[in-house]
């Protein structure tokens, strides 16, 4: 999975280098293993490229090293995946939850005597009031990678529960707002978004120069995130940071200047 992920970044900055075929990308390296998992035919030897149904599929979201990485150990995890949207992609800050909160894995199944999905199972759990300022943007969002179980698989009817995925959710908190019908309308919408655009400039810009963001010279962290706004080039994103003055300066106060 960590092969595939990598490859899929590596192609999608080389030879595609826009932002949005990320999140869309249908192309896929795979080995045996993944093309059996994706359900495509498996490369004669080692790993090979090939492309993936794209009803099912569309960019890193949909892969199976996100969603293995975001999910229990036996079923999936919408609200880890929720969260990573809202924190990762939108830069929505979602805070820490109550003290005494229930965090105990949310398993869907046998649930006081009656079968839920991991779904309704996750919305009975978050149905207070209290819980729903958060969980009210969460769900939503992760409700929609309900069609892949805990390693990536695509799936019809819940292996938890025998019973229907309904992985229609909405996007809240954001400039698409709107409903959706599952992951793959999701990325669509991500990947349409300036608001997602300017977090991924963000984040690879701290990720680049090892620094939070209130570290970092909040003009040339301004000046990365309007020019990849504007042009959503990868190569020109990796041009902005390292010509900035924060990658070429050391910014430092006027008490430790010499």
């Amino acid at each position: 999975m960590r092969i595939e992920t990598a490859a899929f970044v590596t192609r999608t900055f080389f030879e595609e280098g826009t932002f949005d075929k990320l999140f869309t990308g249908t192309y896929a390296y795979v080995n045996e293993d993944l093309a059996l998992l994706y359900g495509v035919d498996p490369p004669a030897e080692g790993y090979d490229w090939v492309d993936l149904d794209a009803d099912e599929r569309a960019g890193l979201l949909t892969r199976a090293a996100f969603l293995t990485v975001l999910s229990t150990r036996d079923v999936t995890a919408p609200i880890r995946r929720g969260v990573w949207v809202m924190e990762h992609a939108l830069c929505n800050e979602l805070g820490e939850p109550p003290a005494n909160v229930d965090d105990s894995p949310v398993e869907g199944g046998e649930v006081d005597g009656e079968i839920l999905t991991v779904r309704e199972d996750v919305e009975q759990r978050t149905a207070d009031q209290e819980c729903q300022g958060c969980h009210g943007l969460i769900n939503p969002i992760g409700f929609t990678f309900e069609h892949y179980d805990a390693i990536g698989r695509f799936q019809l009817d819940e292996v938890t529960s025998g019973l229907p995925i309904d992985s229609s959710g909405e996007v809240k908190a954001s400039d698409v707002d709107g409903p959706v019908e599952d992951a793959v309308e999701l990325s669509e919408k991500l990947a349409g978004s300036r608001q997602v655009r300017g977090c991924f400039a963000k984040e690879w810009s701290q990720s680049a120069l090892g620094a939070l963001e209130g570290e970092l010279d909040s003009c040339s962290q301004t000046q990365i995130q309007e020019e990849f706004l504007e042009t959503g080039d990868l190569h020109e994103l990796l041009i902005s940071i390292i010509s900035s003055n924060a990658f070429r300066f050391i910014n430092v106060s006027e008490e430790d200047s010499p």
